[in-house]
């Protein structure tokens, strides 16, 4: 049997990027092949990996009207970015991680009639996630309770290996709490 040939595509974040990441360090053990698609900021990441992973062109919609214009001409370049990449990586699925980087390759997807699985690492389901939510084939959760979605399976936040299991404090040492938030534009 031939391995699952998967393109991956995360926002350019580290809140998107690492859980893509994470899984990716899965899904590459049992033997698939792994493509990433991201933008410039996600690069930081990839880089100094040993993913293979292509840049696409992707913007946000907010601010002035000037700016609604050029973003939706660098998300249509994205799109075309998108559906030449997918015709010529064949992939058998593709999963996002949420992120406006991820809306061309999942529309280009959609159009192409790709599988599509999704995975929202927050508790409010972001707005790319919810776009695509009725065309995937499974929606992963961190949480049980994700605003926005009545469906899915909940997964966690997958998480790299060498952070994922910290030695506990000693009996009787003080414990630290790190509390973070983020997202939504945060």
């Amino acid at each position: 049997m031939n391995p699952s040939r998967i393109l991956m595509t995360s926002g350019g974040t580290g809140g998107h990027v690492f859980p893509a990441l994470a899984t990716a360090m899965e899904l590459s053990a049992s033997g698939a092949d792994i493509l990433f698609a991201t933008d410039l900021r996600g690069e930081k990441y990839l880089a100094n990996t040993d993913y293979r992973y292509k840049l696409i062109s992707s913007a946000g919609l907010g601010g002035n009207a000037l700016k609604k214009l050029l973003a939706a001409t660098k998300i249509f370049k994205g799109l075309a970015e998108s559906v030449s990449l997918i015709l010529k990586y064949k992939p058998d699925v593709v999963i996002g991680f949420g992120g406006y980087t991820t809306f061309p390759i999942l529309l280009a997807a959609k159009l192409l009639r790709k599988k599509i699985i999704i995975h929202e690492q927050n508790s409010v389901m972001g707005k790319v996630n919810r776009q695509f939510l009725k065309n995937a084939v499974l929606v992963g959760l961190s949480f049980p309770d994700t605003k926005y979605t009545k469906i899915g399976e909940v997964f966690g936040n997958p998480v790299r290996k060498e952070i994922e299991f910290s030695p506990l404090p000693a009996l009787g040492d003080k414990i630290k709490i790190l509390i973070t938030g983020g997202s939504q534009g945060a």
